[in-house]
């Protein structure tokens, strides 16, 4: 027999994105049939995955009771939730404001946006995953800062916070070489505090999600 569908669903920008967020959620006790995660692999890909889903069965049926919206803020928040917003509100005739906003849709289910790091601050899930193993995990930042601010000085630019974040997962790989190089793995390796303040306005909305 099928399982019925958790009537809550997360949408997440990327594959790596919703690694993490699906974590943090399963960390704050937050179980699989009641919160699903999916990624539209990437911002330029929104519209038409939340196009796609506004017609699909479980949408109009009333299977699904929440949607969350995610996306990163990057460098340019406001730019971010501006092209957030416009996809949501475009495509379920909302007037979705700000993020944490929940808004019902006509025949449908309850839809939120929300910005990572947080509200008006620019960054991405990386971002929030660095800080809470600032703490942690310093050994590997003793490590990795120094490497990284070489890199930096011979490429002549600063790295890429998804870059530095990279280049820190390589201290979670597997012994095995078939294993390396996979986030999903080293994220049961690295010392990463989940009840890290830092991810304190993102647990509670996914919390909220699951209501």
């Amino acid at each position: 027999m099928n399982e019925a569908p958790a009537p809550g669903l997360v949408i997440c920008e990327g594959k790596e994105d919703r690694l993490v967020i699906e974590r943090l959620a399963r960390k704050a006790g937050i179980a699989a049939n009641v919160v699903a995660f999916e990624d539209y692999d990437g911002e330029g890909n929104l519209r038409r995955f939340l196009q796609v889903l506004k017609a699909e069965g479980r949408f109009t049926s009333g299977e699904l009771k929440r949607i969350l919206v995610t996306r990163d803020a990057d460098d340019n928040p406001a730019a971010a939730w501006f092209s957030l917003s416009g996809a949501v509100n475009s495509t379920f005739g909302l007037a979705v404001e700000s993020p944490g906003q929940w808004h019902q849709v006509e025949r449908g289910p309850q839809i939120a946006a929300w910005l990572i790091p947080a509200q008006g601050s620019a960054g991405m899930i990386e971002t929030l995953c660095m800080r809470a193993a600032s703490g942690k995990s310093q050994e590997a930042f003793n490590c990795l800062d120094p490497f990284v601010a070489c890199l930096e000085g011979w490429r002549n630019t600063k790295l890429h916070e998804k870059e530095r974040f990279a280049y820190w997962t390589i201290c979670g790989q597997s012994d095995d070489p078939r294993k390396r190089l996979s986030l999903e793995r080293a994220l049961d390796r690295l010392d990463i505090d989940w009840d890290h303040k830092a991810f304190a306005s993102l647990r509670q909305i996914l919390v909220e999600a699951a209501s």
